[in-house]
């Protein structure tokens, strides 16, 4: 499931990075005096820039951590990516915060796998 949230977190990026998210109009005159009007679409990269890519790339960081993780850290790497997750999302909840709040879902439940998957610990005999 952790991968499953790393997936999420992936195409979530790459939608809010190309798909339409804003449209933007413009008007004005021509030095001849005729007046125009345009009215267009603009994806989150064009209108922002590339250096949007940066901030659509950190929870997928923070979801690979914890889908990647392995021996005895994956309970606590995915915990950690679950609730660092959870801030971003509740932090960037009136903008892509929401986008990624399936991520932290999945990343909840293979928490709470990876915690119920341990072996029992041994008693010295």
């Amino acid at each position: 499931m952790a991968r499953l949230a790393l997936a999420w977190t992936i195409a979530a990026g790459v939608i809010l990075a190309f798909a339409s998210t804003g449209e933007v109009s413009e008007s004005g005159a021509s030095s001849t005096g005729a007046t125009y009007s345009r009215t267009y679409h603009q994806s989150l990269l064009q209108s922002e820039g590339r250096s949007v890519l940066i901030v659509l790339a950190i929870p997928v960081v923070i979801a690979a951590i914890g889908a990647f993780a392995t021996g005895r850290a994956v309970y606590r790497a995915r915990l950690v990516s679950a609730c660092v997750l959870g801030l971003g999302c509740f932090l960037g909840m009136m903008t892509i915060g929401l986008f990624y709040l399936p991520a932290v879902g999945l990343m909840i439940a293979s928490c709470v796998r990876a915690g119920t998957c341990r072996p029992a610990p041994r008693l010295p005999q």
